[in-house]
């Protein structure tokens, strides 16, 4: 009675696993297969003039036409990334000349092309604070998709039950 109900575990795990590997997987590899890419727009980059302040207002925006805009990404040719938020604001820029490109991803973590705006910002106020971002901390482009964290979680949990399984079914036989 013992071995049956160690089947039954085993063969409820594999159906559980199995489960998840067929629901998950085939729609992450349909939702990619057909994944128009999204748009990113610059809606405005607000530089004051010289002597009004210091501070950059910096505003885009995503479309999708097959899902939803769920990252974004500002950087500079002279500052690197600058933030990865919608809409921001950065104060005590580097004076001179900026490139700045933004870009949007998608739900199925498609990055758009990035639009470009050129600015200038002039010299700052004497009195201002060193750089303050609104996110810092985010500093790398990577993104793990969902669905092939699901593949390893389940391929996992199969070989740990199985080894289990057997190690328990010899050690009753011998």
């Amino acid at each position: 009675m013992r071995m049956r109900g160690r089947y039954l575990l085993l063969l409820s795990v594999i159906a559980i696993s199995l489960a998840i590997l067929f629901v998950l997987i085939p729609s992450a590899s349909a939702q990619n297969a057909t994944n128009e890419p999204p748009t990113a727009e610059i809606d405005s980059i607000y530089v004051p003039p010289k002597g009004k302040g210091d501070t950059v207002y910096f505003s885009g925006h995503g479309n999708d036409p097959d899902g939803e805009v769920v990252a974004y990404k500002w950087r500079s040719n002279v500052t690197g990334v600058l933030s990865r938020n919608q809409s921001f604001n950065r104060t005590n820029m580097t004076v001179g000349e900026h490139r700045i490109w933004f870009s949007v991803m998608d739900d199925n973590d498609t990055w758009s092309a990035e639009v470009k705006m050129d600015i200038v910002v002039g010299e700052h106020c004497s009195d201002c604070d060193d750089i303050q971002s609104d996110d810092e901390e985010h500093k790398d482009d990577t993104a793990v998709p969902d669905s092939s964290m699901a593949v390893v979680v389940t391929f996992v949990v199969v070989i740990l039950t199985m080894t289990i399984w057997f190690n328990l079914t010899r050690k009753e036989d011998g």
